[in-house]
């Protein structure tokens, strides 16, 4: 079995004036959830664009008051020596025998901070206007929160813009909008206290495929027309009735698709170039049926299980699903990841993901595929693990030499028999396959394929 993760949390004071990254004045550093810390708990998560939040209890006994200052402390937070987690100390409540605490990410501070001058910028990148938005609150007297400048990626575009001091514009509030442009751009500040823009997005496109019922548990899945919207009229500042500033957009395709179906946004960028780009970028993204499923795993130390860090924020996955209605096969993006942690090393990862209806391969196109993949010749079933997807090679039906799978290049006949029981040998750990009667050496990728079924008989692919 594979060694249990250890969690280890400091506090430290808040970041001096000119000290960039994190504090190191340490005030507190404790081992969470030992094999004997009944009834304690810690839940974190990140989310796109925003600052993440973390929770974790503590026997009422164990923190002293002054080391645990609400508001007065930073929270790093490490798993194996690693900084997974950074952010603010911001609540405490006691029930019971514990003390529940609440975090906020870095970026929450930036919601607390106000531009108090005129910033003029011409025909500059927005990612730029962002970091240099952050640089001028960290120059202010006692505003210095050590945020430094990391990936700030071009977005091939050129804004031009002021902040009014008299408005008091947040900063937090200023850099979503920059962000939310057409031409704008995905962010984080990292918990090394780290900004960095991604454009057009953030993310990598993985080959993993996660499949409800074999691979994940699928907790929930939303599809709503509520917002969605084919003609977009983008309002500008207005005075009075007589101020005709108004921009109209449409989606053809989405109105043929779903009929004509408005709604307005209005912005007090005075720049008709800023509101068309803003305006187009929410018509882009409210023409789409969004398929949002929550997929959990869990994971408690076992050998082969997904690496940290194997899919981050933003990263596309293949989702797939057959039962009943939730009938998907669509690429989504991870827009969330959360993590609760439990005693005795046992962790639930919880991605909640963001598709497209109109990316969805219906149940029979997927047997379609299948099917001819599957006539080449009768010989025993092989699964590939390739760049897009599983693969079946071969036929369904197969007598004798039991089904192979591919990790990479290496071939590892499961069993003599067709059928098996227990864990098959679609389960890869580590450099094992394991099935029900034997453990064999092989090579290749150590994802867990979860093929999940007790016969090869049937067709994974729904």
């Amino acid at each position: 079995m594979a060694a249990i993760a250890t969690w280890r949390l400091n506090l430290a004071t808040l970041s001096a004036q000119g000290q960039a990254g994190l504090s190191t004045d340490l005030v507190a550093e404790d081992i969470l959830l030992s094999s004997n810390a009944q009834g304690q708990y810690l839940s974190f998560n990140y989310a796109m664009n925003g600052p993440g939040a973390l929770e974790f209890t503590l026997p009422i006994d164990k923190p002293s008051h002054s080391a645990y200052a609400i508001g007065e402390r930073e929270v790093h937070l490490y798993r194996n020596d690693q900084l997974v987690w950074g952010g603010y100390l911001v609540r405490a409540e006691a029930d019971g025998v514990f003390v529940r605490f609440g975090c906020l990410g870095w970026l929450w501070r930036l919601r607390k901070r106000v531009i108090t001058t005129d910033l003029w910028y011409q025909d500059t990148d927005p990612g730029e206007i962002a970091w240099s938005l952050v640089d001028w609150a960290q120059a202010q007297t006692a505003g210095d929160m050590g945020i430094r400048r990391g990936t700030v990626q071009d977005t091939g575009a050129v804004k031009s813009t002021i902040y009014c001091g008299l408005n008091r514009p947040v900063i937090g509030d200023s850099i979503e909008e920059l962000a939310e442009l057409r031409d704008g751009f995905e962010y984080e500040i990292a918990p090394d206290k780290t900004f960095n823009a991604w454009s057009p997005r953030r993310g990598r496109d993985t080959s993993l495929e996660l499949d409800a019922g074999m691979h994940t548990s699928l907790t929930g899945v939303v599809e709503d027309m509520e917002t969605i919207a084919t003609s977009m009229h983008v309002l500008g500042p207005s005075e009075s009735c007589t101020d005709d500033n108004g921009l109209i957009l449409s989606d053809a395709q989405a109105v043929a698709r779903y009929g004509l179906l408005e709604d307005q946004v209005q912005y007090d960028f005075r720049d008709e170039r800023i509101r068309s780009s803003k305006g187009q970028a929410e018509l882009e993204m409210r023409t789409r049926v969004p398929v949002q499923p929550k997929a959990t795993f869990q994971r408690a130390g076992l050998p082969g299980e997904a690496a940290w860090g194997e899919v981050e924020l933003g990263d596309s996955v293949r989702f797939t699903a057959d039962q009943g209605y939730l009938s998907y096969d669509i690429k989504a993006r991870v827009i969330e990841q959360v993590f609760d942690i439990y005693p005795a090393g046992v962790e639930v990862w919880a991605w909640q993901l963001d598709g497209d209806l109109t990316t969805n391969r219906t149940r029979a196109a997927r047997r379609a595929s299948f099917t001819a993949l599957a006539a080449i010749e009768a010989r025993p079933v092989q699964f590939v693990q390739a760049a897009a997807a599983l693969v079946a090679l071969g036929t369904i039906a197969s007598a004798g030499r039991g089904p192979q799978v591919f990790a990479g290049s290496a071939a590892v006949n499961a069993t003599a028999a067709a059928t098996v029981s227990g864990l098959i040998s679609g389960k890869w750990f580590g450099a094992a396959a394991i099935n029900a009667t034997a453990t064999v050496a092989a090579t290749g990728s150590s994802a867990d394929l979860g093929l999940g079924l007790q016969s090869f008989g049937d067709s994974p692919f729904g």
